[in-house]
């Protein structure tokens, strides 16, 4: 293959050209998708569990029926100096388990068989100019599994302060 057939096969995706969106939750602060400055993020691998078949001198794997897929989605981003968006996703924390009441919510309410925690977390990649580039990808039914600890040095120069998130999802789905 020579140079000018790789330049013809185009630009490559890069790694900081994608966004998070939250879809807003009943609680949170302001009804808009949550969008802020994510540092960096690793979507999921998909992955197929398997099984051994041997017969005699040879072997071979076949898929066992499950899908093991991680339902954990993990990102990082910079706190704002007002903490808003910490502050939105402590508000989800505490709607979830309340450290000073000790109370828990419900996952899935008996009534309405919907759960009033869980959210579409939606993955999008896109140009240098905004312009979308695939059709991404959803973890339908997030919730807020861990909001990571702060750090603070009174001797450092002033980095920003990077918060780290765990969703765990029920599913995710590419390109939706």
């Amino acid at each position: 293959m020579s140079i000018s057939a790789i330049f013809a096969l185009g630009d490559d995706a890069l790694n900081n050209q994608a966004e998070v969106n939250i879809t807003p939750l009943s609680f949170f602060p302001n009804v808009d998708p949550l969008k802020f400055r994510i540092t960096d993020f690793e979507i999921p691998e998909f992955s197929i569990g398997e099984y051994e078949v041997a017969y005699k001198t040879q072997k071979f794997n076949k898929p066992n029926g499950r899908i093991t897929t991680p339902n954990e989605f993990t990102f990082n981003f910079r706190a704002d100096k007002y903490w808003t968006i910490y502050q939105a996703l402590l508000v989800w924390k505490n709607y979830i388990g309340d450290d000073n009441s000790g109370t828990m919510a419900e996952d899935v309410g008996a009534i309405t068989g919907e759960s009033d925690i869980r959210t579409d977390v939606s993955v999008l990649t896109s140009d240098s100019n905004g312009v979308p580039t695939s059709p991404g990808w959803t973890m339908q039914q997030a919730w807020l599994k861990n909001l990571g600890g702060i750090s603070f040095d009174n001797t450092a120069e002033g980095e920003p302060i990077i918060v780290s998130v765990t969703l765990d999802f029920l599913k995710i789905i590419p390109g939706l």
